[in-house]
């Protein structure tokens, strides 16, 4: 409570091995392939592709709606549904194949319109 301190008491250590090198990936993923919408609602619509291939491999995808990142998905996976969508709007939906080192591929999009007009 008088803020008086003890001696600090230390210990040294050491770690074990050599770093691996760092490997550095500059190749994008292919672009995802046959990008289409599905199951369009009043408030949602799905968005489908083939998947990318990569040199090292794909951790995943990101997806756009109307130019802006929204989600993540991990690699095997080929569909998505974008919810909580205004009614009766026009809606761009995007997918990028990325992989480990961050490198993606170019944005492919579709336009959609939810129903409820």
């Amino acid at each position: 409570a008088a803020e008086n301190y003890s001696h600090i008491q230390a210990v040294t250590t050491s770690t074990f091995g050599c770093p691996k090198p760092l490997i550095r990936d500059s190749t994008p993923p292919s672009d995802p392939g046959g990008v289409a919408s599905f199951g369009t609602s009043a408030s949602s619509a799905g968005l489908s592709w083939r998947a990318s291939t990569d040199n090292v491999g794909v951790s995943g995808y990101a997806l756009y709606l109307n130019g802006s990142r929204v989600a993540n998905v991990p690699a095997g996976t080929t569909s998505y549904t974008f919810t909580g969508l205004r009614s009766c709007a026009d809606f761009t939906l995007g997918v990028a194949a990325v992989d480990a080192a961050e490198n993606y591929s170019h944005i492919q999009a579709v336009t959609t319109s939810t129903f409820g007009c």
